[in-house]
């Protein structure tokens, strides 16, 4: 096989309204984590350790905002490498998984019914803008490199 069949084409990059919807993903977690920060820092009634979990939490949904960011820049001019495609994946199924513990943690706990609606807006928003970033991370594991 040459060299030449190795070049990507347009069809292997991120289309341009993926890479739009990534940038809200990222975006949206950054809001959602920034202000969770600021929550708990500002807390009365959270323990030091239920405040350091909380910050450490949102710290990694912080490097995976950051990370995707990134990805979406270098997506304009070349294709997803399997490391990129990887974190996608990895932040999509962070998402979905801390979001769907996290609501079902809410609605279970002794809470009102505003804070329960609002938090699982949250998880429902988050999960669904998670969705491009697995489609664009899965896309990429299955495009193959056929010889010419």
């Amino acid at each position: 096989m040459d060299r030449s069949d190795l070049v990507p084409t347009s069809v292997d990059r991120v289309p341009s309204s993926t890479r739009r919807w990534l940038v809200v993903l990222a975006a949206w977690t950054a809001f959602v984590w920034i202000n969770r920060i600021i929550n708990a820092w500002g807390s009365t009634t959270e323990t030091a350790v239920a405040k350091g979990v909380s910050i450490v939490l949102a710290t990694v949904f912080l490097a995976f905002a950051a990370a995707t960011a990134r990805i979406v820049w270098r997506a304009r001019r070349e294709p997803l490498d399997r490391v990129s495609a990887l974190v996608l994946r990895a932040f999509a199924g962070w998402t979905v998984s801390v979001w769907l513990v996290r609501a079902l943690a809410i609605v279970l706990a002794d809470h009102s019914a505003g804070f329960k609606a609002v938090h699982v807006a949250l998880a429902v928003i988050s999960i669904g803008l998670s969705l491009p970033a697995w489609a664009a991370g899965s896309r990429r594991w299955s495009l193959q490199v056929t010889p010419g």
